[in-house]
């Protein structure tokens, strides 16, 4: 999903509050627990919302998975990967890192961002609680995103 608004938020606590806050939309607005300078390129709600077009859809293969989206705007746009099983399945660890359990195995995942024709990497972190994202400049870009996924971690 593009959002052309990120709030910044603090905490994953925070994160949640803001969710069932009415005056928040989100399907234009979206919790980022990243910098304000960090998400500054980003405009306000309204105007063309930009396009999203899977280049190469999700693919799991052993430890990792990869994905291939371009992504078209006039503006700079939160770029955002959410799916409902994150929500029962995942625990944060870090800004860039979360764990997930699903009763029988619990791994450690970390996804990344990188512009195929620049070659530059994006900072990730948490949109919306448990999705993650990165903000992707003005323009035609196809964004590469991979995650590593470790084996067990141990909790305590």
């Amino acid at each position: 999903m593009l959002y052309p608004v990120a709030i910044p938020v603090a905490s994953l606590d925070e994160a949640r509050r803001l969710m069932s806050d009415p005056g928040i939309d989100l399907r234009t607005e979206a919790l980022a627990e990243a910098p304000a300078s960090q998400l500054s390129g980003l405009g306000a709600a309204g105007g063309e919302p930009g396009a999203i077009e899977v280049v190469v859809p999700f693919e799991f293969e052993g430890q990792s998975a990869r994905m291939t989206v371009r992504v078209s705007s006039p503006d700079a746009r939160l770029f955002a990967y959410q799916e409902h099983w994150l929500y029962e399945f995942l625990y944060r660890t870090s800004p860039d890192q979360a764990v997930i359990t699903d009763l029988a195995e619990v791994r450690r995942v970390r996804m990344t961002a990188r512009l195929r024709e620049s070659g530059e990497a994006l900072e990730t972190f948490h949109v919306n609680a448990f999705g993650l994202g990165c903000v992707v400049p003005p323009g035609e870009h196809v964004l590469e995103l991979a995650w590593s996924v470790r084996p067990s971690v141990k909790l305590r």
